[in-house]
């Protein structure tokens, strides 16, 4: 329960241990201890994507993600400083399946670590190719995966002014080709977000909150009785 503690809450080990009675190296020793009977549990990264064919799945979705730490003195701390998001961290790497579902997560890594250079450390590409899965990523991911024909890692595109990503919105024929109506406009990421709460909220879906990611000037959505309906704010 003490080392829980420490984990769970990030209480400070020297505390954990005066609380207890017990020594600072005894608690240091019993957490090493259960992180690594932690680790020993975790499924490898190929064991894991293995069975994402085996209940149906066809894709998965790959992010990294910076978890916060407190900052520690000396030089050694420097490569856990991530510039993105101005704070100390550890990276991970994380995937799931179609609906958000956890399969697999990398070990820990310093916080300026980048998303590619994780998932080559991990072979991640390889291990989607041996099980013939693709993946859905976000542009932090591009160039991992170079096979043009046959790519196995699907990651966005970077607006220029030469390749407005906009531009093919106006080519109704193309649209056709690919299965969208002549009633399906361009939308932004936060239009689409507004419109689906706003039908949330008509539909009168219970929710207390929403949160996004890679959304501005979303607004907010917020009720503070349970018993009220939510109301959205912003335009």
């Amino acid at each position: 329960m003490i080392v829980l503690a420490a984990l769970r809450h990030d209480q400070r080990l020297p505390d954990m241990a005066g609380g207890n009675n017990v020594s600072e190296s005894t608690v240091r020793r019993w957490r090493d201890m259960l992180v690594g009977l932690l680790a020993a549990q975790a499924p490898r990264l190929g064991h894991a994507l293995k069975k994402v064919p085996q209940q149906g799945g066809e894709v998965v979705l790959i992010d990294g993600t910076l978890i916060r730490t407190r900052r520690r003195t000396g030089k050694a701390d420097r490569r856990n400083y991530f510039g993105k998001h101005r704070s100390h961290g550890l990276h991970f790497l994380a995937l799931t399946d179609e609906r958000g579902l956890l399969i697999w997560g990398s070990a820990a890594r310093p916080g300026r670590t980048h998303d590619n250079t994780a998932a080559r450390q991990d072979h991640v590409l390889t291990h989607l190719r041996a099980v013939g899965l693709g993946a859905l990523a976000d542009l932090s991911f591009r160039g991992l995966d170079n096979d043009v024909r046959d790519p196995v890692i699907v990651t966005g595109f970077h607006a220029s002014r030469a390749h407005k990503l906009t531009s093919w919105t106006d080519d109704r024929e193309r649209c056709r080709r690919a299965g969208i109506g002549d009633e399906v406009a361009f939308e932004t990421k936060v239009t689409m977000a507004r419109a689906m709460v706003r039908r949330a909220i008509a539909d009168k879906i219970p929710f207390r909150w929403v949160t996004a990611d890679a959304l501005q000037t979303l607004g907010y959505v917020a009720s503070s009785p349970r018993t009220s309906s939510p109301t959205a704010s912003g335009s």
